[in-house]
């Protein structure tokens, strides 16, 4: 979908970049059985996300990040117990 939006806004002066952020500790995992393990190497900070976006939005006109996948350096999560 962003490709095919990127192509078609190009010709406006629009750009179009995917910024896609892994594992992350947000609100998001409050009612799954899962989350991030509570370790920094096994999530995304949000302030790396930030970071992300405002090189997406610093870029020179010349410029686009077609796609950005931020990922932890480890893959973990951490399964919660169901409480009874």
């Amino acid at each position: 979908f962003a490709k095919s939006l990127r192509k078609e806004a190009a010709s406006s002066g629009v750009k179009v970049s995917l910024i896609e952020p892994g594992m992350c500790q947000t609100p998001f995992y409050d009612s799954l059985h899962f989350s991030p393990k509570n370790d920094p190497l096994h999530r995304v900070s949000l302030d790396e996300i930030a970071k992300a976006l405002k090189m997406v939005l610093d870029a020179p006109d010349s410029t686009v990040f077609e796609e950005i996948l931020i990922v932890p350096q480890k893959h973990a999560i951490a399964k919660k117990i169901p409480l009874p």
